[in-house]
């Protein structure tokens, strides 16, 4: 899963994970490592859909359940269509939002449309699953919006920020609205053994009730809140002022890995924050981070725990120095991925191309990491052709867990396209999703948007 910084509400103008595995034991602390490969230049594309209209769009927030199907969200101005027809009012200063739910195949199952006020924002950037595969969702709506879950069903009114559970045919089982003067901006949803719901996220100028506990942030305030199954809050752990969620993710006793971004010490640049928390109370076991960069992207398996982002000048890892350029003088940026067990040890760390924007794990010791580079950008050792003078190419690449080793990887030549958030399945098939606003190739040749920004969601195999 990853972060979506605040600006990227305000530019486009509208407003990721699931489980823990079931039958997957504890792993040995140590493993050896391998010997470091070139990943292959390709990556299966299974298929894509889009969501079109004159407007602008924008997947944000992705999960697959246990059975392989595909959870999105897709924010819109006025209105949209993911190939079955318009949803949404059709007036374009009215924002919307729609969750999707599309089988393995990529077969459109239903949809479940939130809409909002002439003149707010509305967001649900957070999604994840249950073992029953319910869909819990996170969000914010500035000046207010109706959910309707089903066609019978009345409409039910959001206010604010609010956490919301359906069950696997959308109908809604509980929603909470957050009191509070604040803007909630959500980044990870994830569920453990037991159905208890672990949310994280920023709060932005001013407070809110978290369900008996109250928030207060003069900027941005990133926190991690426990949730019971009915949605009963059973501990939160806030950061510092001026720091930035990242995401949340689950080992297998439960335990809560939480990134964030926060000021460096000297105030002129950033840092991330890695914290392992501990389930039953929420108290720090231990923490870590590196000295430059941004966490966007967190995740679990077995006895590693990965973080990603991108970086400005360099960080230490591992006793060895990564730099985002070479070049002296020259302030580039770089993506990273840095792995540590459990207990918190340095074990591996990337850096290549230039931004991170999400990571998840598979139980094949897949690592998939998504991000955008420059055409002729060097990604797992592979130089990859994209848009020449565009930044907003996007790639997909496989890491492996225990080393990370590169396995394949794949360029999405773009002139302008943003990935926002990813997930990927048990057995290694991932989800990317996001926008795009100028020609973009998923795979099977360049694609236009219909308007000023379209959504994707692209399905990779394994």
């Amino acid at each position: 899963m990853r972060a979506r910084a605040w600006w990227l509400v305000a530019t486009v103008g509208i407003a990721g994970c699931g489980g823990l595995p079931e039958d997957t034991a504890p792993e040995p602390e140590e493993e050896e490592l391998g010997t470091l490969r070139q990943a292959e230049a390709t990556g299966p594309v299974a298929w894509v859909r889009f969501g079109r209209s004159e407007g602008e769009e924008l997947g944000s927030a992705v999960a697959q359940d246990r059975d392989g199907n595909v959870l999105t969200t897709v924010v819109f101005s006025g209105g949209t269509d993911l190939g079955t027809g318009p949803l949404g009012s059709g007036d374009p200063e009215v924002p919307g939002l729609v969750l999707a739910k599309h089988s393995p195949g990529g077969r459109l199952l239903w949809t479940r449309v939130f809409q909002g006020r002439a003149g707010g924002l509305l967001a649900v950037d957070a999604l994840g699953t249950d073992r029953e595969r319910n869909v819990l969702f996170a969000g914010w709506s500035e000046a207010g919006a109706d959910l309707r879950a089903g066609e019978l069903a009345p409409p039910v009114t959001l206010e604010g920020a609010f956490i919301g559970k359906l069950d696997r045919d959308g109908r809604l089982l509980w929603v909470k609205t957050l009191a509070g003067d604040a803007a909630f901006l959500a980044n990870g949803v994830v569920t453990d053994r037991a159905g208890n719901v672990f949310v994280s996220g920023s709060v932005y100028e001013g407070s809110l009730d978290l369900g008996g506990r109250v928030l207060t942030a003069t900027g941005l305030r990133a926190f991690v809140a426990k949730y019971g199954a009915d949605g009963t809050l059973k501990w939160l752990y806030a950061a510092g002022e001026s720091t930035q969620a990242g995401g949340v993710a689950l080992d297998e006793v439960g335990d809560a890995y939480f990134c964030g971004t926060a000021p460096d010490e000297g105030g002129t640049g950033t840092r991330t924050r890695l914290w392992r928390l501990d389930s039953a109370s929420g108290a720090v076991v231990w923490t870590n981070g590196l000295d430059d960069g941004d966490c966007t992207g967190v995740a679990v398996h077995g006895n590693r725990v990965v973080m990603t982002g991108s970086f400005l000048e360099s960080f230490t890892f591992g006793g060895r120095t990564y730099r985002a350029s070479e070049t002296p003088g020259v302030m580039d940026s770089d993506a990273f991925v840095v792995a540590y067990t459990l207990a918190g040890e340095e074990r591996w760390a990337r850096n290549f191309a230039r931004v991170g924007t999400g990571v998840a794990m598979d139980q094949d010791d897949g690592v998939l990491v998504t991000g955008h580079y420059e055409s002729g950008n060097r990604v797992g050792g592979a130089v990859l052709p994209g848009v020449p003078g565009s930044i907003d190419n996007l790639f997909v690449m496989k890491l492996d867990r225990i080393d990370g080793a590169p396995r394949w990887v794949r360029g999405l030549p773009s002139t302008a396209a943003l990935a926002l958030d990813v997930s990927v399945s048990r057995e290694g098939e991932g989800v990317l999703v996001g926008a795009f606003g100028g020609p973009t190739d998923f795979g099977g040749g360049s694609v236009s948007p219909a308007g000023n920004y379209d959504a994707f969601i692209l399905r990779l195999g394994e």
